[in-house]
């Protein structure tokens, strides 16, 4: 079965300083299940309901629960519903636990708004890539593990699973769990809340379809990744610029003013054909500061010129379908019909 873990009218819209022309997408049809298995599972209250419970989604969705209880809440034996009660109803009634289904509860008891916001987000996905069925959301609860992960539902559609205990950030800090561990550091669990869900959820799900590019170079990482920054801005065009690129206000206004400084940097440093993998993950992987430009400068800032490369391509090119912009492989040839060239401020 196929999943993947991520631990981790036309209308104007207006994001930071740029406007796109968004489609009217009013009259696109899109059905999809919103599954609240969070709520399903831990709103039991005694092990008769949450056996009963645990049998109907291994009935109803049993590709759900083939991957959440083996793979992202391993917390008992899935092939014996059972024991698996057993073992959620121990877990809930430890301390920690109890915070954690509290604090899920008082954030996400309501989600008719972010509902609403994959509804509209599918619409636009409907209208540039008609050709991909509207995946189904399941929302659940994996202690702090695995944010996202896509698989396939019911009858054979692509699922995304969405783990709403981490988007909590605004009322949790993550650092407190294990503050040693980087990947809770400050600046990756900053977007870790409820306005970046949709957008990470469908990061999740485009990259399924947004194809790497052929090579190994900063360059075809950079092209890759603005791909799907240029897809996500499209499919959320009412969403701010700073929620898509997940940059602060201000750290997207630096990139914003300081573009062509930073394409200066990639190119006088001969950084765009490098092929260190530690060299290229100082400029693509989530990090405070892009080492070697100024210190407001913030991490991913070759993902950002990726997007702005890809962009410069899809605006001379303006009639290709999505989905062959997310088969592109050939980074360099991108860049060569982009002609890419930053504006001064």
């Amino acid at each position: 079965m196929r999943y993947f873990l991520f631990c981790l009218s036309l209308l104007t819209w207006f994001s930071c300083k740029e406007k796109i022309q968004a489609p009217d997408v009013s009259g696109q049809q899109v059905d999809f299940g919103f599954y609240r298995m969070d709520q399903k599972i831990f709103s039991a209250k005694d092990k008769e309901t949450l056996t009963a419970a645990l049998i109907n989604i291994q009935n109803e969705h049993p590709s759900f629960y083939n991957v959440y209880f083996n793979h992202v809440f391993p917390v008992g034996p899935a092939n014996n519903t059972d024991s698996l009660a057993d073992a959620i109803l121990d877990f809930k009634n430890q301390p920690l636990s109890d915070t954690l289904l509290k604090m899920v509860q008082m954030k996400y008891d309501d989600m008719k708004s972010v509902e609403d916001q994959f509804r509209k987000t599918f619409q636009y996905a409907k209208y540039y890539f008609p050709d991909l069925s509207t995946p189904d959301i399941y929302t659940y609860i994996s202690e702090f593990g695995i944010q996202g992960f896509i698989f396939e539902g019911l009858g054979g559609k692509d699922a995304i699973g969405v783990g709403l205990d981490m988007y909590l950030s605004d009322i949790h800090n993550y650092k407190k769990l294990e503050p040693d561990n980087p990947g809770f550091s400050d600046y990756i669990t900053r977007s870790w809340n409820k306005d970046h869900l949709v957008k990470k959820a469908m990061e999740v799900w485009l990259s399924d379809y947004v194809e790497q590019t052929n090579g190994n170079k900063l360059l075809d990482y950079m092209i890759s990744n603005g791909k799907k920054l240029y897809i996500l801005k499209n499919l959320m065009p009412e969403v701010h610029d700073s929620i898509i690129m997940e940059y602060t206000s201000e750290a997207l206004e630096w990139c914003e003013n300081n573009e062509i400084q930073m394409w200066s940097f990639f190119t006088e440093k001969n950084l765009l054909y490098e092929t260190n993998l530690g060299q290229i993950n100082k400029y693509v992987n989530p990090s405070p500061d892009s080492p070697g430009m100024p210190s407001e400068a913030p991490g991913r800032t070759a993902n950002y010129i990726g997007y702005r490369i890809v962009k410069a391509f899809m605006d001379k090119n303006d009639k290709m379908p999505f989905m062959e912009l997310a088969k592109y492989k050939d980074a360099q040839k991108l860049f060569d019909i982009s002609k890419y060239k930053p504006k001064r401020k």
